[in-house]
């Protein structure tokens, strides 16, 4: 089968690339052709069998214009390498690929992946956390335009895939009867099982990383951004401050929050025990996972599925999050979830835990992500999701 995979922009390590990659992967060893198409970037995925078609970055720096600029350079790009030789199905990971392809491909069989409410993470970025006066004077427009593009796509595509029940259920408060006229499946993400694996020497790892081998390592990576929540972690670290042991919080990852992050850091008088690493490499993400004792993740507002999650586990790391979003879906355990989304809340856990001291179950973790969300336990649902939408007649 030759498949499309289309993204809205370029190609970055973050969730949407990350899943895109994962079903390129299994696509291709399952003996499809895949063409990534995307915007030029500096970066590129590494999946052998695949292809990656770019086109040019829109040229204007408003942001309207570059969105519909974006869209009708995907569009021509698409429509030359149908032309040449025809995709039998398309895969969508972002909504304005969707209706532009529809529209220029009304025959096309075609699904999308919605990785996260298009009117929910508007409400967030253009309003809730809105980083100047201007984009919330525009949030009334931008509002009705993610509403009326969100009820564009699920007309557009033939079936939809979500990585979690908590994506469609906020999907549904909105289009609830496109939403039960749509078929649609859960397909949870998957993580790399030739990367993300118990260490076999954990001290090592640690040493390599320039990390004491005898503390108690919790440790994040999230985007810097205010819906992240990492800035909690500087209340839990001083939650633990006074206890007789070695305990080290570590933050991965870059973006605007790192300097108030920090001063949250310096006030509480934790600088000891919170190191902040900045950006983390690809390469380098598994071992991190494999240093430390738990994973944190404290997110304020609309964790879709929680990839990070997932890899923790699989590294044997022991997961503490927030109760809301997908998150729980994937956390059995209840003693490793939140009683409300709050930071004191997310204190209490971390707290607990480490009074209590942090489940050593490495291998009972790995094994449970390595069963239910390793690229060879999601394969068999993936392929047979693009068989069905090759099904459909238009």
């Amino acid at each position: 089968m030759r498949i499309s995979m289309l993204l809205n922009g370029h190609w970055q390590a973050n969730g949407v690339c990350r899943v895109a990659e994962s079903w390129a992967r299994i696509l291709t060893i399952g003996g499809h052709e895949v063409t990534i198409v995307c915007e030029e970037g500096d970066e590129a995925p590494d999946i052998p069998g695949a292809r990656m078609v770019t086109h040019p970055v829109a040229s204007t720096s408003n942001r309207f214009r570059r969105w519909k600029e974006r869209q009708a350079q995907l569009v021509r790009t698409v429509m030359a390498l149908d032309a040449q030789r025809p995709f039998d199905v398309h895969l969508s990971h972002d909504w304005l690929p969707t209706t532009a392809v529809r529209r220029a491909l009304p025959n096309a069989r075609l699904a999308q992946s919605i990785h996260s409410p298009m009117v929910d993470e508007n409400q967030l970025n253009n309003w809730r956390y809105a980083p100047s006066l201007r984009h919330r004077a525009l949030y009334p427009a931008t509002l009705a335009m993610a509403w009326r593009l969100e009820a564009q796509a699920l007309r557009a595509v033939d079936r939809v895939h979500t990585l979690s029940e908590y994506t469609w259920r906020r999907m549904g408060l909105r289009h609830a009867r496109l939403c039960d006229a749509t078929p649609r499946d859960r397909i949870p993400g998957s993580f790399d099982h030739r990367r993300f694996v118990l260490a076999p020497d954990r001290e090592q790892v640690r040493r390599d990383l320039g990390l004491p081998v005898n503390a108690k390592i919790l440790w994040t990576v999230r985007r810097l951004v205010p819906r992240n929540g990492v800035d909690r972690i500087a209340e839990c670290a001083q939650r633990v401050r006074d206890r007789d042991e070695e305990i080290l919080f570590v933050i991965g990852g870059t973006g605007p929050e790192k300097h108030r992050i920090q001063t949250e850091i310096d006030r509480l008088d934790v600088g000891h025990m919170v190191r902040l690493l900045g950006f983390v490499s690809e390469r380098t993400l598994p071992a991190w996972y494999q240093a430390a004792d738990a994973f944190l993740l404290p997110t304020r507002a609309l964790e879709c599925f929680g990839l990070p999650v997932i890899e923790a586990m699989a590294c044997g790391c022991t997961p503490l999050i927030v109760p809301d979003g997908g998150p729980p879906e994937l956390v059995r355990d209840p003693r490793l979830v939140a009683a409300e989304n709050s930071g004191a809340a997310f204190s209490d856990l971390v707290q607990a835990v480490i009074e209590a001291g942090i489940p050593a179950r490495r291998e009972a973790f790995a094994d449970e992500a390595r069963d239910r969300y390793s690229e060879t336990a999601v394969a068999p649902a993936v392929l047979e999701f693009v068989e069905q939408l090759n099904r459909v007649r238009r």
